[in-house]
């Protein structure tokens, strides 16, 4: 038994033997085997929008509008990766978290599965954003990884509160 390193590169190893007469063995190969070392899955991911507004009515909860992820699997040599997404929402701010593709919602966070070259958009919102939520600037981290590859991308989330008065004339 022979334990290597964590190999950094692709490594051939050949296992050899002694043939031949008994007077003069020689060395013979008998078994080569190549280790082949990929570099990590990698990804790229890019949003249609840097600022997203939900505007609360007379205290009601609400959502934000939405901004488009494209994520592309950018592997080489190309293969299959899954891509993780979820987010971190600024102190002050709260809501789900909501990751749409394929006709279906994810709440707080979604596994995406990326075929060798393809892209895929997921829409994203945060929904449920409480009524007493002070009007301002949030930021919004939208957190993603495939394997040792991570990636962020930051989104501001802007509150802005309504107030309707009814006046009778």
């Amino acid at each position: 038994s022979y334990a290597t390193p964590f190999l950094k590169a692709s490594t051939t190893y050949k296992i050899s033997g002694w043939g031949g007469g008994w007077e003069w063995p020689t060395p013979v190969l008998r078994a080569e085997v190549t280790v082949v070392v990929l570099s990590p899955a990698d990804f790229k991911i890019s949003s249609s929008k840097n600022s997203l507004t939900a505007t609360i009515v007379d205290g009601l909860s609400a959502n934000s509008n939405s901004a488009v992820l494209t994520i592309t699997n950018t592997s080489n040599p190309a293969r299959s990766i899954n891509v993780t997404l979820g987010t971190t929402l600024a102190s002050g701010i709260s809501g789900t978290p909501i990751f749409s593709y394929g006709g279906t919602d994810y709440s707080n966070s979604a596994v995406i599965s990326l075929t060798a070259g393809e892209l895929k958009n997921v829409s994203f919102k945060v929904k449920s954003i409480p009524g007493s939520t002070n009007s301002g600037n949030y930021n919004i981290t939208v957190n993603s990884s495939s394997g040792v590859s991570q990636k962020t991308t930051p989104i501001t989330l802007k509150v802005e509160k309504v107030t309707t008065d009814w006046k009778e004339f």
